[in-house]
């Protein structure tokens, strides 16, 4: 099958109409003029006639809703409604060739007699789509067949239908086999921290690079919002977008991929989609959701406390989640999330539109904790056979109200005390959480819009061109206020009145120009020559203000305060790229592909100027060779890549900066704050990928294999600055050396389909092998927080954890403790044999970032009704969890560090006597987790007819429902409340994605939601 010229990125729909004039093509308002008159033009004259018909699946004779049904050689077409029906009103001619698209099945095309209206589609299954096209950078994408690396593909219509996801970014982990989220918990407006691959850098973002429809958007995963505490549990701009509106997203995974989007593009690319408008009448979609998000057996899932009585020597314990429901002041409630979403879609002539509007109320599981969102989008687009041309526009306001900047309502609860029941906390910490309800505020508001304008144009059958310009446009104000209360002191220790403020504004604006040009030397040797140039520009102004101490209640503007702090930065990042790429091509089915791309950054040191990233791949579907006899195997196609892309330093650490400072008598001054590095250059990402996709057994089964192996060369390592320059601090150094290794492979299969009844199950696996290879030298030092030993060590993973490790102790008789030996060996990670723990350096506990994720689908279909069930999980990695670590050394309100010398667990006594924090309270975080399951109905053609639609849904979904597997359900007796969630950050601020420190974050919500959705 030949590719349209003008083929849609996912369906395939060529377009085409009368060409312009040369005088017309002259214009520059001719693409104005035109959608006008498309508006203005009549119907079609008597001599044309319509075609109509039904499309089903070949197998089940299920109706096939959403197909989409094209006339060759006009811009006519249709997309099937109820029960598969569609009519197409004005062909030309006597007979016409038609072709009907769906993804998952393959193309049928037919020539059939014009005013025939019962033509009868039947689609037959297509596990692996070669012909589907994949954006990959050039102008027009390739077909699947040619791509010699490895794209998941998200098909966001069907993942709403089985999964109903409550967030965009949290959807994408049991569908990207390799791509893993750092979740912050359940705190309302919270986000999470995506790597693709493991981690790559030491030192910078490891967020993979971020598209919507061609413009390059906000991808921060930890937004800096005074709303959240410490941004450990801040936003990701990822979750802004309506899951509603996105038709198709697509990652890039890895370098080997990703070289023609240059630097930063090492930890990968995201592609998002949206949805456009089809030729034909207007096609209304409407949806409803009313939910119920909570805490499920929250009494269960934090710990008891415990205490001694000083007096009596009685061990006292409180349950303060039970305690206060039986008071009738329960911790936590359950929230109404509510939200309708609605759009129209359709086309005029070559005009084709798409509108939609999406209004939420998200609430959590205390009242303080809600988001109000409006958002909209208008996708536009004119398109004949010479050129197509579009706007693509999105904006969002949202509001966000949390407990701002005070520790989390969890941390009073997890260190509580059975000794504090009778006084003002009610056996909290310090705060009832009825304190955080009346005390202390956070807000958010985000007011942001995204658009962009294409232009695609083909004048020549040797040329298409493509030019994208557009921009994301984010403000963001956030505040976290402590109002200073009549009576001293207050509840909190900032009840003297505090306002913390943060403006934030973002600027993101990408310019793209491609072209393509084909060639066929023969019937079998075609050329493909690709080029472009990009040049991406990232503003951020970040105004920040804090107040101190108001005068009297009910003033709270920073302006009021006794004390007040301002600071404002300004951050710019320029990138410009070039790129040339070469395909070529033997019969279709071995494609052999080269490019080369060079980039300058204005983050570059100075007497560095160029960086250019190479890249081959190769594509053979073999099973299209006439030798081809392997009954049982339908499609093998195998593929193999290599490539580099890179990722800038950060904006000034090549720069040599000087502070303001005061000085003596109060004269301005200047002091040394960033030595800088006039010879620091990118990070550069460099793998090797190799893989194949198979479909088996008529088309039952289907294997996806990637084995990659990735290295990054040149990473940025800080070295101390040497005292003699004047400057204090680290400078950065390209010394480093990282390795990611490891395999994907995702199974698929159709155990049972029928008319009635049908079975599909999935499942994905993937690991990483991450390694600090190289530090040239450096002696690794500490990063992040001191209690979890992080450091980057050669041989081990990035980050990881290096503490003491007691490997034996015991109580003698007395109740003493003795014999407390310690792992010996290297001073840093031991690995040798027991030492007293005085002579021990400290020892390998684990890697913050998970090693395996793993996830399961399975979808059951009996008539009208359809149940979906997805579970994933994680593995292979370690957390201080700072709320058990301290419960034990510190707080004293464990069961186990309560009890007696002699029937404590001696491991733990160790650690508590030589003051150590997170030995106890390290864990193994692994997890698998039911994600979601829903039950469909797809209601009768009748009953939806009889309610005004073409088609209805009732979706009933519950989400984060249960724990299948969890490696540590409990330390020292003391529960692990979720281990899945993580802090994206730390107080120090220098560890970024890779912290392995958790203190106080919200669990999981457990969600249940009831959707109708109905398509008019």
């Amino acid at each position: 099958m030949s590719v349209p010229r003008f083929a849609n990125p996912i369906l395939l729909i060529p377009c085409r109409a009368r060409s312009p004039s040369p005088r017309e093509r002259a214009s520059p308002w001719f693409p104005v003029f035109a959608v006008v008159a498309a508006l203005a033009l009549p119907s079609q004259g008597a001599a044309q006639q319509p075609i109509g018909g039904t499309v089903v699946d070949a197998q089940t004779l299920q109706p096939l809703v959403g197909a989409q049904i094209v006339v060759d050689g006009t811009s006519l077409g249709a997309l099937a409604g109820a029960n598969g029906a569609f009519l197409i009103e004005g062909v030309p001619g006597a007979t016409a060739t038609i072709r009907v698209l769906m993804i998952g099945y393959a193309t049928w095309e037919e020539t059939v007699n014009v005013g025939d209206r019962a033509i009868r589609v039947e689609l037959r299954t297509e596990a692996i789509s070669l012909d589907e096209i994949v954006v990959t950078g050039t102008a027009g994408g390739s077909q699947a067949r040619a791509v010699g690396n490895a794209v998941s593909a998200v098909a966001m219509s069907e993942v709403i239908e089985r999964r109903s996801p409550p967030k965009l970014q949290s959807m994408l982990t049991a569908e990207v086999p390799g791509l893993r989220l750092r979740s912050v918990g359940g705190e309302i407006g919270g986000g999470g921290a995506i790597k693709i691959r493991g981690t790559g850098s030491l030192v910078l973002s490891n967020e993979p690079v971020i598209f919507v429809d061609g413009v390059r958007v906000d991808n921060r995963d930890n937004v800096n919002s005074a709303a959240f505490v410490n941004s450990r549990g801040g936003p990701s701009r990822l979750n802004d977008l309506a899951l509603a509106d996105v038709e198709r997203i697509e990652v890039i995974k890895g370098p080997a991929a990703a070289t023609l989007y240059g630097t930063e593009a090492s930890n990968g690319v995201i592609q998002i989609f949206t949805k456009r408008g089809q030729q034909g009448a207007p096609r209304f979609e409407v949806s409803m959701r009313q939910g119920a998000a909570f805490l499920y057996d929250a009494a269960n899932k934090y710990p008891v406390v415990w205490g001694v009585d000083s007096d009596t020597g009685q061990l006292l314990s409180a349950n303060l989640v039970d305690l206060e429901r039986e008071r009738g002041t329960p911790i936590f409630r359950t929230g109404l999330p509510t939200s309708v979403f609605a759009s129209v879609s359709g086309g005029i002539q070559n005009l084709r539109y798409y509108f939609s509007a999406d209004v939420l109320r998200d609430q959590g599981m205390v009242d303080y904790q809600w988001q109000n969102k409006l958002g909209g989008r208008s996708n536009l687009s004119y398109t004949t056979e010479d050129f197509e041309v579009g706007v693509n526009m999105g904006f969002i306001r949202q509001k966000t109200h949390t407990s701002g900047g005070e520790q989390a309502m969890t941390f009073q609860l997890m260190w509580g005390s059975p000794l504090k029941l009778d006084g003002p906390s009610r056996g909290f910490f310090r705060n009832s959480h009825e304190d955080y309800h009346q005390y202390v505020s956070g807000e958010e508001e985000v007011d942001r819009f995204t658009g962009g304008f294409y232009f695609r144009h083909s004048p020549f059958e040797w040329l298409t061109h493509r030019l994208d310009v557009g921009g994301d446009f984010g403000n963001q104000r956030s505040f976290s206020l402590w109002p200073r209360t009549a009576q001293q002191p207050g509840p909190f220790r900032r009840s003297i009145g505090q306002k913390d403020v943060v403006q934030d504004r973002t600027t993101l604006t990408t310019i793209n120009y491609s072209a393509t040009v084909p060639f066929s030397l023969s019937e079998d040797i075609t050329l493909e020559t690709s080029s472009g140039v990009q040049y991406y520009q990232r503003k951020h102004q970040i105004t920040t203000a804090s107040g101190v101490e108001f005068p009297v209640p009910g003033v709270s503007t920073v302006s009021a305060a006794a004390q007040r702090l301002a600071d404002e930065s300004f951050i710019e990042n320029k990138t410009f790229g070039v790129y040339v790429q070469e395909q070529i091509g033997w019969r279709n089915r071995l494609f052999l592909t080269g490019a080369v791309r060079g980039d300058d950054n204005s983050a570059f040191g100075e007497n560095f100027d160029f960086v250019v990233y190479p890249k081959v791949s190769a594509a053979w579907v073999a099973s299209e060779e006439p030798f081809w006899s392997v009954p049982f195997v339908n499609t093998l196609k195998l593929r193999a890549a290599w490539g580099r892309a890179g990722q800038q330093p950060d904006v000034f650490a090549a720069t040599r900066l000087y502070e303001p400072a005061t000085g003596r008598g109060g004269i301005p001054t200047l002091t040394p704050s960033n030595i800088g590095n006039p010879d620091l250059q990118p990070e550069v990402g460099q793998e090797l990928e190799l893989g194949f996709d198979a479909s088996l057994l008529d088309q039952k089964l289907t294997i996806d294999f990637t084995y990659y192996d990735q290295t990054r060369r040149d990473a940025i390592v800080p070295a101390a600055a040497l005292p003699s320059m004047g400057f204090p601090g680290t400078q950065f150094v390209n010394v480093g050396e990282v390795s990611n290794k490891g395999f994907e492979v995702a199974l698929g299969t159709q155990v049972l389909r029928s008319e009635d009844w049908g079975l599909d199950l999935g499942a994905s696996y993937a690991t990483t092998d991450n390694k600090v290879v190289d530090l040239g030298g450096i002696t690794p030092p500490l990063i992040g927080l001191p209690w979890p030993g992080q450091r980057h060590v050669e041989g081990y993973p990035v980050a990881s954890m290096f503490m003491k490790k007691v490997v034996s102790a015991e109580w003698d008789a007395s109740g003493d403790l003795v014999n407390v030996m310690c792992e010996g060996g290297d001073p840093i990670f031991g690995g040798g044999p027991p030492v007293p723990c005085a002579e021990a350096g400290t020892a390998y506990w684990g890697s913050p970032t998970p090693t395996w994720d793993v996830a399961a689908t399975a979808n059951l279909r009996f008539r009208q009704w359809t149940l979906s069930a997805t579970a994933d999980g994680q593995g292979g990695y370690y957390k201080c969890n700072g709320d058990i670590a301290w419960a034990n050394v510190f707080f004293r309100n464990t069961h186990e560090i309560n009890l007696p010398p002699g029937q404590q667990d001696p491991i733990l006594a160790a650690y508590d006597q030589m003051g150590f924090v997170c030995q106890a309270g390290a864990v193994d975080s692994g997890f698998a987790k039911l994600r979601d399951i829903t039950l469909r109905w797809d209601l009768p053609s009748s009953l939806a007819s009889h309610l005004g639609a073409a088609r209805a849904t009732a979706q009933l979904s519950a989400h984060n429902m249960f724990v299948l597997w969890q490696a540590t359900r409990e330390l020292y007796g003391t529960r692990v409340i979720d281990p899945e969630v993580h802090s994206n950050t730390d107080w120090r601020g220098d560890v970024g994605d890779k912290g392995a420190y958790v203190q106080d974050l919200w669990p999981q919500l457990q969600r249940i939601d009831f959707t109708i959705r109905a398509v008019f």
